[in-house]
């Protein structure tokens, strides 16, 4: 069985390989950010954070500013079995909870360009099938 240091090793040695001397003379080593999985125990501590976002804070994590009573119901809909919810950690281990709003923020960013792209792909798509049915004979 390996531990996590030995594959964070790992994973950062085959990096190295795969992206070569040249990327890493471009691109200096940052620090390593410890991402963990958070689980049933860290519900409280979520809530708090959450509620604890001012406005700006709730648009980025949310993508609106969500009240109070729009966070609680998002904090007891956790499901831990189903979902994988990962906190971000500094070099002491204690959880950084205000990178968590950013980070989701970024991802959701990602998620919805990735479904305008699929939407026009779709759009092409239904245009070549209704352009192939009209030059049918």
């Amino acid at each position: 069985m390996f531990n996590a240091g030995q594959l964070i090793k790992a994973s950062l040695e085959m990096g190295r390989r795969l992206l070569g001397p040249a990327w890493h003379a471009r691109h200096p080593a940052r620090a390593l950010v410890p991402i963990r999985s958070l689980g049933p125990s860290h519900v409280e501590r979520i809530r708090a954070h959450l509620l604890s976002l001012g406005p700006r804070d709730r648009y980025l994590r949310f993508g609106y500013a969500a009240n109070d009573e729009q966070i609680g119901r998002y904090v007891d809909g956790l499901n831990f079995e189903r979902d994988e919810i990962f906190g971000i950690y500094n070099r002491r281990l204690e959880l950084l909870e205000e990178q968590i709003a950013q980070a989701d923020y970024h991802l959701k960013v990602q998620a919805r360009q990735f479904l305008d792209v699929l939407k026009v792909v779709q759009d092409v798509r239904q245009g070549v099938r209704e352009a192939r049915e009209r030059s049918a004979p």
